[in-house]
């Protein structure tokens, strides 16, 4: 019997089967649908969290003034800061690794800031000029801070895209004076759009000024929250970090069973706790859809064998005319197939239109694996085939002259 003639039979037979054909698609569809989901789900984020350590800078190592709590979704936080870590401090660090091409120290605090009747509310980082270099930044419009800013401690700002966009919509900032409480500060810069840091900070909702104008003019006080160093190569970051933690427990006279007063972390850090996240949402999809293919794969078999029962009039009148029991077989495996494969490409087909959808209103990354897709609509198909075998077997080893003198 050829294969285009055995098709329109299955298909036609189906048909007459709507609604258990229906609810065997159900659980084929699902599970396809949650491991394909899973997997895209864990490739985007990965992308994701990649794009975020970029954003942080080449073969970067950030020291701050407080712990940091790492959440269980791989995210993390600050603890409450220390006033123990000096600009000399940090300084001193630089000048003694020569893997350290270049660093920036930062101070940082949250307060409002005030243009005409607008007032909104951002973080506020004193910086060196080299922050720009060292985090790769961009500007948009203006300048960054200078040297010349930093000698003078000069009441200027560099404002970051949102800040901007909320306290001068469509207008150009340059040259316009933002207010910090009372203390007028002028505007030199304006920031291309960075998007939130893999810690979770919304780089876009930040005004950095002169480090030298923070510590004396604006917050006055003689401590700084942290700083950022570019190294040579991410291969000497455990090193470097290793021995700098050595120094500062030194320096602030930590002892042994004390929580200490900094954290030092590479970028690659928060790439492994996300990732360690990432490892068990991963992990658990996969369960539950394993779980769902499960669920699909015993519908088919059931629905099959009680298709075969009902159809045994059908099946005795098609051996009567001369099928061979290898058309019954094919015929009955066909139909398992058909109905697993369906229900896989449509599980796959809304992944991939949910993932079309989330990167058309910029959620996330595009990011498709052809070989994710395809091993799971080939994984449907499997299951299908090997939940059709008894059935099939069934239908092709039945005593049709029994059958045709019951009916």
């Amino acid at each position: 019997m050829e294969l285009g003639f055995l098709l329109k039979i299955v298909w036609n037979s189906l048909g007459r089967f709507k609604l258990r054909a229906l609810l065997t698609l159900l659980g084929i569809f699902l599970g396809s649908f949650s491991l394909a989901g899973v997997n895209q789900a864990t490739l985007i984020m990965q992308e994701k969290t990649r794009q975020e350590v970029e954003k942080l800078g080449n073969n970067l190592l950030l020291l701050t003034n407080a712990q940091v709590r790492f959440r269980p979704s791989g995210g993390a936080r600050l603890g409450k800061e220390a006033k123990t870590l000096k600009l000399r401090e940090v300084t001193y660090l630089a000048s003694l690794f020569p893997q350290v091409i270049r660093f920036s120290p930062f101070a940082r605090r949250t307060m409002p800031v005030k243009y005409a009747k607008d007032k909104v509310s951002c973080q506020l980082l004193g910086v060196w000029p080299g922050y720009l270099q060292v985090r790769k930044l961009s500007l948009v419009q203006g300048r960054f801070l200078t040297d010349l800013d930093m000698q003078e401690k000069a009441m200027v700002c560099v404002l970051g895209a949102k800040i901007a966009s909320r306290l001068f919509g469509k207008q150009n900032p340059v040259g316009k004076v933002v207010y910090f409480f009372r203390a007028p500060v002028k505007v030199v810069g304006v920031l291309a759009p960075k998007g939130s840091d893999i810690a979770g900070n919304d780089q876009d909702e930040q005004v950095f000024v002169p480090l030298s104008t923070y510590l004396r003019r604006l917050s006055n006080q003689d401590w700084i929250s942290g700083a950022y160093f570019n190294l040579s190569s991410s291969t000497f970051e455990d090193y470097v970090k290793q021995e700098m933690e050595k120094i500062l427990t030194r320096l602030h006279k930590l002892q042994p069973q004390e929580e200490k007063d900094f954290s030092l972390l590479a970028a690659k850090d928060l790439q492994k706790l996300q990732q360690q996240a990432l490892d068990l949402v991963k992990t658990l999809g996969l369960i539950s859809s394993l779980l769902s293919f499960g669920v699909g794969s015993i519908g088919i078999l059931s629905i099959m064998i009680l298709l075969v029962r009902t159809r045994k009039r059908e099946i005795a009148l098609k051996r009567a005319c001369g099928a061979r029991k290898k058309d019954i077989l094919v015929q009955f495996l066909l139909e398992s197939s058909l109905l697993s494969s369906v229900g896989g490409f449509l599980g796959i087909l809304l992944v991939v239109l949910l993932v079309l959808l989330g990167v058309a209103f910029k959620f996330y990354p595009l990011v498709l694996a052809p070989w994710s897709l395809g091993g799971t609509f080939l994984l449907a198909c499997m299951l299908g085939f090997v939940a059709g075998l008894y059935p099939a077997w069934e239908a092709s080893n039945l005593e049709i002259l029994t059958i045709l003198k019951e009916e």
